[in-house]
């Protein structure tokens, strides 16, 4: 199992909206955001290539500006 931390960033207007596709996607969990557009959050995988997967479809997200990620695990 690997697991690693995302920062997704979106402009501000869209934060709210972001958040609830980033939860709703099934690709991520959403532990934090700021009144700047960025959030953190969890994806996990069976292997380093289901999460890269994962991360290709949340950048490809609508309002989505950069998503990149910061530590992992296995």
């Amino acid at each position: 199992m690997n697991i690693s931390s995302i920062v997704v960033k979106c402009a501000p207007k869209y934060l709210e909206e972001t958040v609830k596709k980033l939860n709703d996607s099934g690709f991520c969990e959403v532990f934090a955001s700021d009144e700047s557009g960025r959030i953190i959050a969890v994806i996990e995988g069976d292997t380093t290539e289901s999460e890269s997967e994962k991360l290709r479809a949340i950048q490809a997200m609508e309002h989505v500006l950069s998503a990149d990620m910061v530590y992992a695990y296995s």
